[in-house]
C-alpha cells in the first residue's frame, strides 16, 4: 500500500510503493507536468508530476503551468484512473498529448 505525505500543498506517493529504483519505469514524467482538470461534483484543477521518486500532486493556482492538461468529469476519472475504461475515450487533452499519454497509459489506482 502506498503512504501519502502532506508536504507544502502537495501530496506525494511513492510509485506504487516500490523501490525507488523501480519508480524511473513506473513514472513517466521526468521533467513534465500534466494538469487533471476534473469537472462536475467535487471537480478541481491539479497539477501532477514526478520529484525524485515520487508522483506530486499539487493545487493548480501553486503549481508550475503543466505541459498538457487533461478534462474530464469526476465521474469517468473514477473509471479511467482504475482503468475500467480507456482515458482517451472519455478525456479531452490538449497540450503535448505526448506526456499526458506517457503517464496515463500507465495509470491504475488501486
Amino acid at each position: 500500500m502506498a503512504t501519502h505525505e502532506r508536504t507544502r500543498g502537495a501530496r506525494r506517493s511513492p510509485a506504487h510503493g516500490r523501490n525507488p529504483e523501480d519508480a524511473a519505469q513506473l513514472v513517466p514524467l521526468a521533467g513534465a507536468s500534466i494538469g487533471l482538470d476534473l469537472t462536475g461534483l467535487a471537480s478541481t484543477i491539479v497539477v501532477v508530476r514526478r520529484v525524485a521518486d515520487a508522483v506530486v500532486v499539487e493545487d493548480s493556482s501553486t503549481a508550475p503551468a503543466p505541459e498538457a492538461v487533461v478534462t474530464s468529469s469526476t465521474f469517468d476519472f473514477l473509471a479511467w484512473s482504475t482503468t475500467c475504461t480507456p482515458w482517451r475515450e472519455v478525456t479531452q487533452a490538449t497540450g503535448d498529448v505526448s506526456i499526458a499519454a506517457s503517464f496515463l497509459d500507465e495509470l491504475n489506482l488501486i
